[in-house]
């Protein structure tokens, strides 16, 4: 059995048959039948997204079809008052809200996770090893001896990696360098909203 996983597939969301329809073809009175129907891209049968959505009309009688997007303004103004007025489901606009309540989540973890780096900064423990990623993309340490409000004393690790999974390669004591560099506070706030700053914990 075959398993679609991703397409387009066909529904109708509406079907009447309002009273005082004539066919154009036939002439039979009541025999027209209004559909509204909807082309949706899905994702293993979930929907995504409209592609197409259209009402049509179809005469039980003869079997005549019409769309209603394809009449002339005169035929429109006989044939509007029996068109689907019913709205498109808001689950098969499924795609757009999934990425923006993905997007929105994104945003919230990366806020708290921001939120609880520079709790940790802050958080009254001088000596803290600080993960982050250089400006060529490599991933290295830093050693913090000292930390105040506007100011931090640190350690620069002397290495550095490719990958951020081996960065416990780099971690012994021997591997920082014995200057003290000073840095202001608001840059390492800065690494952490950009990003750079992988993990910081206490020695």
């Amino acid at each position: 059995m075959a398993v679609f996983v991703y397409g387009v597939y066909t529904t109708e969301i509406d079907s009447t048959r309002p009273k005082g329809t004539v066919c154009p073809n036939c002439e039979a009175v009541h025999q027209i039948g209004v559909h509204k129907v909807i082309d949706v891209i899905h994702l293993m049968y979930v929907p995504i997204i409209p592609t197409r959505i259209e009402t049509f009309a179809y005469c039980n009688s003869c079997g005549y079809e019409f769309t209603f997007k394809r009449m002339n303004k005169s035929e429109k103004k006989v044939w509007n008052p029996f068109k689907s007025r019913k709205r498109v489901p808001i689950w098969y606009f499924s795609g757009p809200l999934i990425l923006l309540f993905g997007m929105l989540y994104w945003g919230y973890s990366r806020y708290k996770n921001e939120e609880l780096m520079l709790e940790r900064l802050q958080n009254g423990n001088q000596q803290q090893i600080i993960e982050y990623q250089m400006e060529d993309g490599s991933f290295s340490t830093m050693k913090t001896v000292k930390i105040n409000s506007d100011s931090v004393w640190l350690f620069y690790n002397t290495y550095q990696v490719q990958d951020y999974r081996d960065i416990d390669r780099i971690n012994g004591e021997n591997l920082y360098s014995l200057d003290t560099v000073k840095v202001g506070t608001e840059y390492i706030k800065e690494l952490i909203h950009n990003g750079n700053v992988e993990m910081i914990y206490s020695q």
